[in-house]
């Protein structure tokens, strides 16, 4: 802190010199000036995802902080929008994320100093945050992982997988939490790590979590579970409420990817339909409709029967139909079918 040039750094609202009064106020007795010092911080340093010189020595402190005593006292966001109670550690971690997930941008093209430096101290953070991966109170737990998982996308970090690796395998074996469970199965397949004994899982969801690896592709038995999983997307959405929309999403993205025909993913894009509306086209149905016209559809080509019963449902279907429904008209423009509602009801029949 002593050592940092402050008065030639800058952060969003010009030189960065009251920086460390706001830094050494994180862990001042007070719970309000804590909280005020946080919001400073995070709204000078981090500011609408821009980064400036001061970011990075900031998060060295932020990082060296981690450990200390104080750390572990409640904090109360600054927002009010954020209603949450958690220790000052969590926030510092969730900080932490942001700052790595704000420098990952352009990780091969960027040349600016004040991102590049914020990559030269994320092995030090990462440092920082990995021993509280199992740390007893959830909130810093989940916030240890969300950081050292958003680190870890750093290509330099790479071999630091296995280490983070180790200790999220136990949680996603045999963690209490369903929540926790999911995300440390799907880091684990995404970091490439084996999850396929995860795939005979008593829980649909984790089960689901573990088809979704990268590696899965080729398994039939994680095709069927995501499959299984489509069948009833209502329900996996209930698994990960705050993944609500996110999970369906990768679920549908990946059976797309794995199934050869539509035929095949039919009873799913079905299901998936009841449950998805305009807005959510980009995201689920929108992927199936390509899986089945995946070059577009002439006005003399004969649709096929599971063609046919798709685009009856959508049709059947007032969510995709109100006034302001502009996707659901774009995405049916874009392979040349009716973005009337009762053209596509009559091209159905």
């Amino acid at each position: 802190m002593e050592n940092t040039p402050w008065y030639d750094l800058e952060h969003a609202y010009g030189e960065a010199d009251d920086t460390p009064r706001y830094l050494y106020r994180l862990l001042h007795d007070d719970p309000g000036e804590r909280s005020e010092a946080f919001g400073r911080i995070d709204s000078s340093l981090i500011h609408q995802g821009y980064l400036y010189s001061a970011t990075a020595p900031a998060a060295l402190y932020m990082a060296a902080i981690l450990d200390d005593p104080r750390a572990g006292e409640d904090f109360v966001s600054p927002y009010p929008w954020d209603g949450r109670t958690r220790p000052l550690r969590a926030a510092l971690l969730n900080w932490l994320r942001a700052m790595a997930r704000s420098c990952a941008y352009d990780e091969d093209d960027t040349e600016d100093e004040d991102i590049v430096a914020c990559r030269e101290v994320r092995p030090l953070v990462l440092d920082a945050v990995l021993p509280w991966l199992d740390d007893p109170q959830p909130a810093v737990r989940s916030a240890a992982v969300d950081a050292a998982a958003e680190l870890l996308r750093a290509p330099d970090l790479a071999h630091r997988v296995p280490e983070a690796a180790a200790t999220l395998r136990p949680v996603a074996e045999a963690g209490e939490d369903r929540d926790e469970r999911g995300t440390a199965t799907l880091l684990l397949g995404t970091w490439g790590e084996d999850v396929s004994a995860l795939l005979a899982d008593a829980d649909p969801a984790i089960r689901a979590c573990a088809a979704l690896a990268p590696a899965q592709a080729g398994n039939p038995t994680a095709t069927a579970e995501l499959l299984a999983a489509l069948t009833r997307p209502w329900a996996a959405d209930d698994w990960f409420p705050s993944l609500h929309g996110w999970f369906r999403a990768r679920l549908v993205a990946a059976a797309v990817e794995r199934v050869a025909t539509f035929e095949e993913l039919l009873p799913q894009a079905l299901a998936v339909l009841k449950v998805a509306c305009d807005s959510t086209a980009e995201d689920d149905w929108g992927p199936l409709l390509r899986k089945a016209f995946p070059d577009g559809r002439r006005s003399d080509d004969p649709l096929t029967d599971a063609q046919r019963r798709f685009l009856r449902t959508l049709a059947g279907h007032d969510d995709y139909w109100s006034a302001s429904s502009h996707e659901t008209r774009e995405w049916l423009r874009s392979f040349a079918l009716p973005t009337d509602r009762e053209a596509l009801a009559a091209l159905t029949s």
